[in-house]
């Protein structure tokens, strides 16, 4: 097993900061929060989740890919992956769309899980849009899931 980046306290905070991130987002409705740290391009994902059927809205760090966004599903290299990845594969298998929010443009999306060669190319962008991922990848067992968001109006 990989060394864990986080312990329990910087789960803790990383959990803070995503509620913080929210407030913000909601009390300055989108202006401020577009981005997740200097030159970490966000975008906000809603998905509908899986067990509780409850919206769920969550900043990510994004990558372009032409049209599309790409986003990792790290949880900081812990060891479990985060409770989006999930929904998001229930979302792909039921071939549902979900909310995705870019700036001021809202879209609903289409996703797709990269796997193989495409994973690897995908999560080299995530990389190049913020540097932490390959350390995150260094520290755990799993392979962190690389998915492909492509805005409805946008799929082919």
């Amino acid at each position: 097993m990989g060394t864990p980046v986080y312990d329990r306290g910087v789960t803790v905070a990383m959990t803070a900061l995503t509620v913080g991130h929210r407030l913000i987002d909601k009390v300055s409705g989108g202006r401020v929060g577009r981005r997740l740290g200097p030159g970490v391009p966000a975008v906000w994902l809603t998905t509908t989740g899986r067990r509780s059927g409850r919206v769920r809205r969550t900043p990510l760090v994004a990558a372009r890919d032409g049209e599309a966004f790409l986003v990792a599903g790290s949880a900081g290299g812990r060891e479990r992956g985060p409770a989006w990845v999930h929904n998001l594969r229930d979302h792909e298998r039921r071939t549902e769309p979900v909310g995705l929010q870019d700036g001021e443009s809202h879209h609903q999306a289409d996703v797709s899980e990269l796997l193989g060669a495409d994973r690897e190319r995908g999560f080299e962008k995530m990389v190049s849009v913020y540097s932490g991922f390959a350390s995150y990848q260094r520290h755990t067992d799993r392979t962190i899931p690389v998915f492909r968001l492509m805005p409805r109006s946008q799929s082919p």
